[in-house]
């Protein structure tokens, strides 16, 4: 698996979202049908890698198929997402393959990439990004029929190389670009690149699978992530450093 993506500027600017997790249910719908998403996805922006590390959410919308019985592989998902704001939000395929292992347990593997070139207040990058995940889902408490509360633990690899350019301050951290007066600006040339792993832990509300009409579920999901990032300083990467973030996703289940 294999990640390029590429360095921006830091302070107001935002630039570069690199989810650390998916967001995507393990459990099986075990019929045709469609997944919508809407929310919230913990992440880090590699525009904070060249000033002060640290992780934040970011914006996530996702729709995932699953043909089930059309295809000799039940439990295939493909679809997409897309996901961070302003000129800045990368459309990212998606391909996974998900498994239940009786009623109340299921794991999953989701397989992602895509590339993104943006622009904001005159700090630029260019780059691709691709990674894996796995994910186990187990029910913790049935409160009927129709309602459950889930857990899941998910863990992603990522694989992170590029280059951008912004604006730095005296101490060579990133901050945001002087647009009046631009021969004020100190530019600097970015790069990183390395293996970066999250871990995800989630609680999950779950509603509806066991019906027979064309809504097959409403999940609403709060989430939280702990991983390694990048740090950069005058343009060079000096270490990686641990970030944390929360999330908060509302999936619908609809189909056949």
């Amino acid at each position: 698996m294999r990640i390029v993506a590429l360095l921006a500027v830091a302070g107001c600017t935002t630039l570069g979202p690199v989810p650390s997790t998916t967001g995507v249910s393990a459990i099986p719908a075990g019929k045709p049908g469609a997944e919508v998403q809407l929310g919230a996805v913990p992440s880090f922006y590699l525009s904070s890698s060249a000033s002060t590390p640290h992780g934040a959410g970011t914006g996530q919308a996702a729709v995932l198929l699953e043909p089930d019985r059309f295809v000799k592989v039940p439990g295939l998902v493909v679809g997409g997402r897309l996901f961070g704001s302003g000129p800045d939000t990368p459309v990212e395929p998606v391909i996974g393959y998900r498994r239940a292992l009786g009623e109340d347990f299921a794991w999953a593997v989701v397989g992602f990439g895509t590339s993104k070139r943006a622009k904001q207040k005159l700090a630029s990058y260019h780059g691709f990004q691709m990674g894996g995940e796995v994910m186990a889902d187990g029910k913790i408490v049935g409160f009927t029929r129709w309602l459950s509360l889930h857990a899941m633990l998910g863990a992603q690899l990522l694989r992170i190389v590029g280059s951008g350019t912004y604006c730095i301050d005296a101490t060579g951290k990133g901050k945001d670009c002087d647009e009046k007066t631009p021969e004020n600006n100190t530019f600097v040339n970015g790069e990183a690149e390395g293996f970066y792993p999250s871990v995800t832990a989630a609680f999950a509300l779950d509603g509806g699978r066991n019906g027979s009409s064309w809504f097959h579920s409403l999940r609403v999901s709060l989430l939280a992530s702990i991983g390694r990032m990048p740090h950069v300083k005058n343009g060079d990467q000096v270490s990686d450093t641990t970030y944390f973030a929360l999330g908060l996703l509302a999936t619908l289940g609809v189909g056949e």
